[in-house]
Parts: structure tokens; C-alpha cells; sequence
């Protein structure tokens, strides 16, 4: 139980750092500690993944589809390391080979290049995260060649598109920027327009830092409750020096209480630096960790340090 906590608490405290295949080989191991742990059933890995490390379902069976299918993928990784490829599209694209090995019995190799050949084949359609995609590609969709739509009968009206889930983002927040603009307009009557711009700009990037902010503490949330049981006082406080690292604090000596004002400080001058929004230095997986960070120092303290006195 010790080795399977000491090996989630590594995983959590360098997750920005890794690369996708660094990720895939770290969970494997988890998962493969769990079991022989009984802390997990055979049947619910992905779910179980999630619960302990955060986030969705789908990265963690993404992955692990990659890392499964041996080194055949070796270009699917190379072309997701280097951005050129979303992490869903290279797993859609193993699966489609493993079809053309059951089907043609050739290797893996060859069922990896030829999916690619035809991935390679399509235009670039769209941005998706600052990144071109293909056509057949974006959102999770299938990367093999759409079927012609079936004729809809003439009393039906034509099929409305699936919503999409970036143009919704953006759709949201252009919404949100008019509004906003709207009401500093009034609330500034007179003002210089650049300053009204900035100023709407500015309330802005802190909106989406505290929505990313809040969806993380959510998550987190969720992620301790199924950890809990296994979770101890020198677990949290492993996890709690690893954060620490990552807000750029030196640790505590062993009795002595965290400071926990130096690390807000640190955080509130991190997530500046990496907000996602901010062209150049933004970096949306820096910024994520420093909030977890800071949450797991806020944790130790509330769980440890709150009872009997307050730590400046």
C-alpha cells in the first residue's frame, strides 16, 4: 500500500513534466501495484485511474492503447510528442490498424504505416488547441474517411451538426467579452477606450484562471475522496513537500509549520506567469499544477496545522 501511494505521489507531484509515454509507462505501473495491492478491481481501470489521478477517463485508455500495442506505434508517439498529432487521434489510429492486421494478417508496423498514409492524406481542416488538425480528425472523431450520408427523406428536416465542444468555449466567451464590455462602457463613461479594453482584458484572464482554478479543487476533490482510505498523515505530508517544490517554497523542517503565505504569494506570481491566456509564457499545464500545488499545501495545513493555532 506504502509503494502504490509513494508511486501516485511521484506521478502527481511531476505529471506536467512527463511526456504522454512517460505517462502511459508511470500509470501502467500504478495500476499493476493496485492489483497486487487488492486496492482495485480488474474491470474498472480507467474509472479507477481517474478517481486517483484527476481528470477524465479517456487520456488514461488512450494511452494505454499506445502503450499496449508494443512498438509497432513508435511513430504515433514520436508525432504526439511532437504536437503533431491529438492523443485521441493516435489511439483511433491503432485501432484502425489492429482491423487491417486481423484483417490482412500483415504486422503492426505495417498496419501503423499504412493508417498513416491515409491520415497523412487529408487536408488540414481547423485549429484545435493552437494546433492544425486534419479533416476527419478534431473533437474525438473517428480519423477514417467519413461515409456518405444516406439522403434524408423529404418531409425530414436535414440533421442539425453535433454542438462542438472548442466553438462552444469560444462561442461562451465571446459572449462573455461583449457583456463584460458592455458594462465597463457604462461603468467608464468617459474613460480612455485602451484603458476600458485593458481593464475588460484583465477581468477576463482572472475569470478563466478562477474557472480553471475551481474545476481543478473539483476534481481534486473528487480524486481524495476515493483516496482517503489509503491517504495517512505521512502520505499528505510526502505530497505536501512535493507541491512545495513546485510553487518554488522551500519545505519545513520536520515540526515546524508550512508557511503558508509565502506559498500563496508564490502561487498568485506562478499562475500569472503561466495563465494560458498569456501569449509567449502561457502554459495551461504549469498553470493547472501550480494550482493543484497549492491546493495540497492548503490541505496539510487546514488537516494538520489549523488545530490550536494559525500559520501566517
Amino acid at each position: 500500500m506504502d509503494n502504490l501511494q509513494s508511486m501516485v505521489d511521484d506521478y502527481m507531484a511531476c505529471q506536467s513534466a512527463l511526456s504522454e509515454r512517460e505517462k502511459a509507462v508511470r500509470e501502467k505501473g500504478i495500476w499493476e501495484a493496485a492489483l497486487s495491492s487488492g486496492s482495485a478491481g480488474r474491470d474498472e481501470r480507467a474509472k479507477w485511474m481517474a478517481a486517483m489521478l484527476g481528470g477524465s477517463t479517456s487520456p488514461y485508455r488512450q494511452r494505454q492503447i499506445l502503450l499496449s500495442t508494443g512498438h509497432g506505434v513508435e511513430p504515433l508517439w514520436e508525432r504526439v510528442e511532437r504536437e503533431e498529432m491529438l492523443l485521441h487521434t493516435a489511439a483511433e489510429l491503432v485501432t484502425q490498424a489492429r482491423k487491417l492486421v486481423a484483417e490482412r494478417r500483415i504486422s503492426t508496423t505495417e498496419a501503423v504505416t499504412e493508417a498513416l498514409r491515409g491520415y497523412d492524406a487529408r487536408p488540414f481542416a481547423r485549429l484545435v488547441n493552437g494546433r492544425l488538425v486534419r479533416a476527419g480528425s478534431p473533437g474525438g472523431k473517428s480519423v477514417e474517411a467519413p461515409a456518405a450520408p444516406e439522403p434524408a427523406p423529404p418531409s425530414e428536416p436535414p440533421p442539425r451538426p453535433a454542438p462542438d465542444a472548442d466553438t462552444g468555449e469560444r462561442a461562451f466567451w465571446a459572449s462573455m467579452r461583449e457583456q463584460i464590455t458592455d458594462h465597463a462602457k457604462e461603468r467608464l463613461a468617459g474613460e480612455d477606450p485602451l484603458f476600458v479594453h485593458t481593464a475588460v482584458e484583465r477581468f477576463l484572464m482572472g475569470l478563466r484562471a478562477l474557472i480553471i482554478e475551481h474545476q481543478i479543487v473539483l476534481n481534486a476533490t473528487r480524486r481524495d475522496s476515493a483516496q482517503r482510505r489509503v491517504i495517512g498523515k505521512d502520505a499528505l505530508r510526502k505530497k505536501m513537500l512535493s507541491a512545495l517544490a513546485v510553487l518554488h517554497v522551500d519545505p519545513p523542517g520536520r515540526g515546524e509549520p508550512v508557511n503558508i503565505g509565502k506559498a500563496r504569494s508564490k502561487k498568485n506570481r506562478l499562475v500569472g506567469e503561466y495563465h494560458p491566456d498569456i501569449p509567449g509564457t502561457g502554459n495551461r499545464a504549469r498553470f493547472e499544477a501550480v494550482i493543484e500545488a497549492f491546493r495540497v499545501v492548503e490541505q496539510w495545513v487546514e488537516t494538520y496545522e489549523s488545530q490550536g493555532k494559525k500559520t501566517a
